[in-house]
């Protein structure tokens, strides 16, 4: 038997502070009762002793039942003049005396995509006050009365199945209380001691003020031999393993800085040669020279990382194929390449 389920919602904003709690965690009321909502019913205080009595509701994205998203950790109905209910609404006026809330402490699974999609939209989406919660239930027969001289459904017993972030709800009155993100800023990613010397290697780097990338390393005396004159500096040679795409904000690029020390830890380091000369097509910037880069594992590594990205919903440029590369300089329309560079062996592009 299929059971069409009801929606509440309810809106959305960050506030308490949860230090102690894993990252992923969000604390919020997703309910509200003992108010009218916007399509004219009551939730009475008290309607959600029972089910909370009987089950555990499932956190899913935009009432998608497919997309299991969290697991409710805390799941407590707040009555009227409870001392845990905030004193203000979202936008600053008095709680209302004959409101309460349904409270819903979740942790979202970061281990999947669907989870972190959910939950890195809850947390973009509550700076701004915009994302709202929802909640999808049943009345079972008895469970409400129609108002008819009032105009109101009022609900006395409801079977609760799911909660769930959406842009828009029925009710407005309600808040996240927290957001805790564990997300750390790039260059403050811990390693462990054991691959100390490979977060050196692989890394996440902004290029210039807007562009982002994942990149391997070399060795400087390497790169101090190969870089030309005119060209880029030697500091800034690097092989792309994956372009991230421009904008991203610095919660952002800490994930993808996790995501890529995770594969880093997992990786022993790569040795190869480096010599040659080639040249792309001219671009905004201008004809990219480069020197070829022969190393062994490579691609696999980049394979594993460009995997790890989409595991993570990270987006990278896939608009074309992987030629192992160090771009060495952007010429102008007639210039001649540089000298090809002689093969110098690097053990260390890790």
């Amino acid at each position: 038997m299929t059971t069409q389920l009801e929606h509440k919602s309810v809106a959305l904003s960050s506030t308490a502070d949860m230090a102690d709690a894993p990252k992923g965690t969000v604390a919020c009321l997703v309910a509200i009762t003992g108010v009218r909502d916007n399509v004219g019913d009551i939730i009475m205080p008290g309607a959600f002793a029972r089910t909370i009595r009987e089950r555990r509701p499932k956190g899913v994205f935009a009432h998608d039942v497919q997309k299991w998203a969290a697991r409710a950790e805390v799941y407590e109905e707040w009555l009227p003049g409870d001392p845990r209910l905030p004193t203000l609404t979202k936008d600053g006026k008095p709680w209302p005396r004959e409101a309460g809330a349904v409270f819903v402490r979740a942790l979202y699974d970061l281990d999947t995509k669907d989870g972190r999609e959910a939950y890195k939209k809850v947390r973009f989406y509550s700076k701004s006050n915009e994302c709202e919660w929802s909640i999808g239930y049943s009345v079972p027969p008895g469970g409400a009365r129609k108002d008819t001289k009032a105009g109101v459904r009022r609900i006395y017993d409801l079977d609760w199945f799911e909660f769930s972030p959406v842009l828009f709800g029925a009710a407005s009155q309600t808040m996240t209380l927290s957001v805790k993100s564990g997300l750390p800023h790039v260059g403050e990613v811990k390693a462990d001691p054991a691959f100390d010397d490979l977060v050196d290697g692989v890394e996440v780097i902004p290029v210039g003020e807007l562009r982002s990338m994942v990149s391997l390393t070399i060795p400087a005396d390497v790169a101090d031999q190969v870089a030309v004159e005119g060209g880029l500096p030697s500091e800034e040679l690097h092989v792309t393993l994956a372009y991230l795409g421009e904008g991203l904000d610095e919660a952002e690029l800490a994930e993808a800085a996790v995501v890529v020390e995770q594969v880093a830890a997992q990786s022993a380091p790569l040795a190869g040669i480096i010599g040659g000369i080639g040249a792309f097509p001219e671009n905004e910037d201008g004809i990219p020279a480069w020197v070829p880069v022969d190393v062994p594992g490579l691609a696999e590594l980049r394979q594993r990382v460009t995997q790890a990205l989409d595991e993570a919903g990270i987006w990278y440029a896939a608009n074309h194929g992987f030629t192992p590369h160090m771009t060495l300089t952007y010429l102008k329309p007639g210039e001649p390449l540089p000298s090809p560079s002689r093969s110098r062996r690097s053990s260390s592009a890790r």
